[in-house]
């Protein structure tokens, strides 16, 4: 269930929109650090553990309203634009799924570690 995790994108927003600067959720997986994923008011940056293109990796994920990939480096991250509207459960959805087949996790909240920031 991606509940726990449409929380932490809705935090982000709502700390962003509130006035409180650019904010920024940060999951931290932990199986290891080199799993995460950091929540921002219009991006979600994810670890990425593949030299391919993620286009094919996400083909099989949900798909998202307003989710374009914005860059990514091999074996390093993914970054994600997203509208910051309606589509949070969606987006949730999405990164569960991510977690599961991409990073090859759970998506259980017990399985991360939250932080939070000001950028």
């Amino acid at each position: 269930m991606a509940s726990w995790i449409a929380r932490h994108i809705e935090r982000a927003i709502s700390q962003t929109a509130d006035g409180f600067g650019d904010w920024c959720v940060n999951l931290q997986s932990t199986a290891g650090a080199d799993r995460w994923a950091q929540i921002t008011w219009e991006h979600i940056n994810l670890a990425y553990p593949s030299a391919d293109d993620p286009a094919s990796a996400l083909a099989s994920l949900p798909d998202v309203p307003l989710l374009d990939i914005a860059s990514w480096e091999p074996n390093t991250f993914v970054t994600f634009s997203h509208g910051a509207d309606g589509s949070l459960p969606a987006l949730a959805d999405f990164m569960a799924a991510y977690f599961v087949h991409v990073l090859r996790l759970t998506d259980a909240e017990s399985d991360w570690s939250v932080s939070e920031e000001a950028l």
